[in-house]
């Protein structure tokens, strides 16, 4: 794990272990001391997830072949060099299979981005979701042992498109949404990662839980939405779910 992204992790590592059932301070309150609840909050951090994605017509060639023949059902037909590559990675990669014990779904939103130059001479801009499909669930894929990381291929359906309309210029991109899900066997049963930690855990429930997380809110990169979540320390996606966003 690069350093970049062990920096966020390490105050809830040190609040996870100092408040655990082998810490100075154990909570109660919060459930670290029950071996059920603790581990996998302890799991989630030590087993942090990286998504990559970029596009096919920067792989190799190399890559380009080796990927095609683990996931291209029509080997016939050449993808687009704008279609996605995604790449996951993360410590416990070998005990995660697609379709069974990892559930990966896969969202393109149509991102809408408008700038318009004020009265003041200033650029005002604002982005938002004009389309949200729904997320589908990804089967086959790459498998990258050396790496720890599973690779798959994505196609491209937005179009990007941009155009002046007065003094305001409209531009619209595609925006991937990767969500993911999954469950670890041990010895007090099946563990779901990622699980919430400390304050912010709550019991697993079937049904709630397990549900494709479809993207709701419309806004992109909202500020009033990332204040609010600076006081309440919730973000917006669902429990249980490894969500992140890549406009590329």
């Amino acid at each position: 794990m690069d350093q970049v992204a062990a920096t966020p992790l390490r105050p809830l590592m040190k609040q996870l272990l100092k408040q655990g059932p082998i810490g100075t301070h154990p909570d109660t309150d919060i459930g670290t001391v029950d071996d059920a609840i603790y581990y996998p909050q302890l799991m989630t951090l030590l087993s942090p997830i990286e998504i990559d994605v970029q596009r096919y017509e920067s792989l190799s060639a190399n890559d380009k072949q080796t990927l095609l023949a683990s996931v291209w059902e029509t080997p016939r037909e050449i993808p687009s060099g704008r279609d996605y590559v995604v790449t996951i990675s993360t410590p416990l990669i070998s005990r995660y299979k697609i379709g069974d014990t990892l559930t990966l779904a896969v969202q393109e939103l149509e991102q809408t981005t408008s700038g318009t130059v004020t009265q003041l001479g200033t650029y005002s801009q604002l982005s938002y979701i004009t389309h949200a499909p729904e997320p589908f669930e990804i089967g086959k894929r790459q498998l990258l042992p050396e790496q720890s990381a599973v690779r798959f291929l994505v196609k491209r359906k937005v179009v990007e498109e941009s155009f002046n309309m007065g003094g305001t210029s409209v531009t619209s991109t595609a925006r991937l949404r990767i969500a993911l899900q999954a469950r670890v066997d041990w010895e007090l049963g099946e563990m779901v990662l990622p699980t919430p930690t400390l304050t912010q855990y709550e019991p697993y429930q079937e049904g709630q839980h397990d549900e494709l997380p479809a993207r709701t809110h419309r806004t992109v990169d909202n500020p009033i939405s990332a204040f609010i979540r600076s006081l309440t320390g919730k973000d917006e996606d669902p429990d249980y779910w490894y969500i992140k966003e890549v406009q590329v």
